[in-house]
């Protein structure tokens, strides 16, 4: 490719940089009846690309619509003005997304009316805005037909959606969380999708809610409170802070309980929009009368104890400085524990329950008793989780079997992941919300990091089976542990072979990023965000993150303890 031509076509692109606001909000889907939805536009970072310039030859021509699918202003107006009359109206900018990394563009007249694309492709967004990486470059090539009009090329024929080079894309768009609900309804489940920075994002957001969960979500239990042919039947305004959303007249086949979740929400996916603080909404013009739920009735965002907990020469609690306190009501099991010889553990403070691994397998000991039941003795067992409603999950590192436990219940069952984890799972850890679990699994002497949607009951929570597990590019290092950071983040600590320990963060349906690094890393955990994770080394040493590296605490323990 001209790489000065590049050169100079970015710097034109960004040397209007208008800085407004933008709220991580997701767009998706269509609406199928009502008003007109378009509305003004404009994006957090706004590229103003030239249009097409006169005399221009037919890869220039080409060159210029790609590099003008940054202007999403007045529906991709400038961007357009590159197609013929007849695609100029058909093309869709939102059918999907390539982002390629810049390197080795090349445009190759084929024949007078051919061009072809050459490029490295990163990552793809479809047109529900659902992110894939692909870890690796991809070679991938695109053809485009122009023809004259009126004696200048433009572009005849072209394949629906963008192609931008990871820097553009990455300023004009953003990963927004729309969010459902887990199968009992008590748990709200972030789901991430990748969009533009529209002013129009509240309009896109409700209707993503309508279009349901990312194809693997739904594989599990996960749905939307509203019912499936609820349409909005026209943009969402909003009026003194107050988001208004108009729904027709089939949200009023729902029963009465799911309109405080309909409302909950639609609030929480449009609590990131500035400006936005309450939403009201309405069927056919008919204002719904309803508040949302009660906090103790609906999660909308687990959370932890963000103090560190420990287990260090016998004692068990929350490390403050050098004091550590016993959770509550958890005395008894910290008076057994120092017994068990345990090395790992997981406790779930709400359900009052821990589990931890021993020389005999995994143990679990609930508070009111203080009395280990042993639910998993196969030699090879990992560290157990904990999901929110008291199941124990474990895993062993040469088995594809994850035995799923509850003691009060008498409940022992074994779910797989299918074609993954054949050989092995060596680290399972279930989110906060008990939507989806996280798995370092082992293939044909190859470690994978896969995320997948547990289905479960819809009534008590029981694990039922996992769906298809989507597989996630781990990045260089053999991969130790895998926890969750936050709602919709990951951290996977990897060693390097050569003492060397590397801390990988990455957002499920995003991209990663390396947090840094330590000598002969042995364990992490998180809490509630990147401040939350703490990293342990062979020795001991407890380290904390500062600005992408890790500090040493000056404290020493034995291990951390997962909290559910």
């Amino acid at each position: 490719m001209n790489t000065g031509r590049m050169a100079r076509a970015l710097c034109a692109l960004l040397a209007v940089a208008v800085l407004a606001a933008c709220a991580r909000i997701p767009l998706s889907g269509t609406v199928m009846e009502g008003q007109d939805m378009q509305a003004p536009d404009s994006q957090g970072v706004q590229f103003l690309p030239n249009s097409p310039v006169p005399g221009a030859s037919q890869a220039e021509v080409v060159q210029g619509f790609l590099e003008a699918g940054t202007g999403t202003q007045s529906n991709y107006a400038t961007a357009r003005s590159y197609l013929v009359d007849g695609l100029s109206g058909s093309w869709d900018p939102t059918e999907r997304v390539l982002v390629h990394d810049g390197s080795s563009v090349m445009y190759t007249l084929v024949d007078e009316l051919t061009v072809r694309v050459d490029l490295n492709v990163v990552a793809q967004v479809d047109a529900n805005g659902v992110y894939t990486s692909y870890g690796t470059p991809q070679p991938y090539s695109l053809e485009y037909d122009v023809q004259r009009v009126e004696g200048e090329w433009r572009v005849s024929a072209a394949e629906q959606g963008l192609v931008l080079m990871s820097e553009w894309f990455m300023q004009v768009f953003e990963p927004y969380t729309v969010y459902f609900y887990d199968s009992t309804f008590r748990y709200l489940v972030p789901d991430v999708r990748w969009f533009p920075g529209y002013t129009t994002a509240p309009t896109r957001i409700v209707q993503a809610i309508l279009d349901g969960p990312s194809s693997w979500l739904a594989e599990g239990s996960v749905r939307s409170a509203f019912p499936p042919e609820t349409v909005l039947r026209g943009p969402v305004t909003t009026e003194d802070g107050t988001a208004l959303a108009d729904f027709s007249a089939a949200i009023s086949s729902a029963a009465s309980d799911l309109f405080p979740l309909m409302l909950l929400q639609v609030t929480e996916s449009l609590s990131g929009v500035t400006g936005i603080g309450t939403v009201m909404m309405s069927a056919n013009g008919a204002t719904i009368d309803v508040d949302p739920p009660p906090d103790d009735e609906v999660h909308s965002h687990a959370q932890v104890n963000a103090t560190p907990l420990v287990y260090r020469d016998g004692e068990f609690g929350f490390l403050s400085g050098e004091t550590i306190t016993p959770p509550a009501e958890s005395e008894r099991l910290a008076t057994m524990l120092p017994n068990l010889g345990a090395t790992r553990g997981t406790v779930s403070v709400d359900q009052g329950i821990g589990a931890f691994l021993t020389p005999r397998g995994v143990m679990a000991i609930p508070f009111l008793t203080g009395q280990p039941v042993a639910i998993d003795a196969r030699e090879s067992v990992a560290m157990p989780s904990i999901d929110p409603f008291g199941f124990v999950w474990t895993v062993a590192s040469d088995s594809p079997d994850i035995h799923v436990s509850d003691i009060s219940r008498q409940y022992d069952e074994a779910l797989d992941l299918g074609e993954f984890g054949r050989d092995g799972i060596s680290s399972l850890q279930v989110s906060r919300d008990g939507a989806r679990v996280v798995a370092l699994v082992r293939d044909d002497d190859r470690t994978r990091l896969v995320v997948a949607a547990i289905e479960r009951t819809p009534g008590g929570g029981e694990p039922t089976g996992i769906g298809t597990p989507v597989s996630i590019p781990l990045g260089e290092g053999g991969p130790i542990e895998v926890t969750w950071v936050d709602e919709t983040s990951i951290a996977i600590l990897s060693s390097d072979g050569q003492g060397s320990s590397g801390v990988r963060v990455q957002q499920i349906g995003g991209d990663a990023e390396g947090y840094g690094a330590v000598e002969n890393g042995a364990q992490i955990a998180g809490s509630n965000s990147l401040a939350g994770l703490r990293l342990v080394d062979a020795a001991g040493n407890l380290f904390v993150p500062r600005n992408s590296r890790w500090m040493a605490q000056g404290t020493r323990i034995d291990f951390l303890v997962t909290q559910a």
